[in-house]
């Protein structure tokens, strides 16, 4: 009998970019289910900055890149989830920087609700991809050949 040869690492692209897509929309759907709520209850609302169109492409945008983060530590590593939810904590508290300075992206004064409104969507955001891209795509699977 032959011997058994080093295991070769299958990575499988397609699963993980639709775990991205199911992150960045589920993200996107809680983000403007937080949205409608805060609005609602504060009746502060900032459209020309958050509305749908900016929250959905923000989540979307944020998951595909964490997923194409997620498929190349995955050619890299046998186990790369410790390491990708570090680098994802490391950006989500990169990303609190914008929603927290004083000025909006038109360098005008920003308003004190607005932080109370954008920050949260952010960690959302944040765990949603943390958690659902790993548990959706999985590790590499292991290959032996004889």
């Amino acid at each position: 009998m032959p011997p058994i040869t080093k295991p070769k690492r299958q990575v499988n692209f397609v699963r993980i970019m639709l775990a991205g897509f199911i992150a960045g929309v589920s993200s996107a759907a809680i983000c403007m289910f937080y949205k409608l709520v805060y609005t609602h209850y504060t009746t502060f609302e900032l459209e020309q900055y958050v509305n749908v169109y900016t929250v959905t492409l923000a989540c979307m945008a944020g998951a595909m890149l964490a997923a194409m983060g997620y498929y190349a530590l995955s050619r890299l590593m046998e186990k790369p989830q410790t390491l990708y939810v570090f680098v994802v904590f490391l950006l989500l508290c990169g990303s609190l920087l914008a929603p927290l300075s004083p000025t909006l992206p038109d360098e005008t004064t920003a308003p004190e609700d607005f932080s109370l409104l954008t920050v949260p969507m952010h960690v959302l955001t944040g765990l949603v991809i943390t958690y659902l891209i790993p548990a959706i795509a999985g590790p590499p699977k292991l290959i032996y050949k004889r």
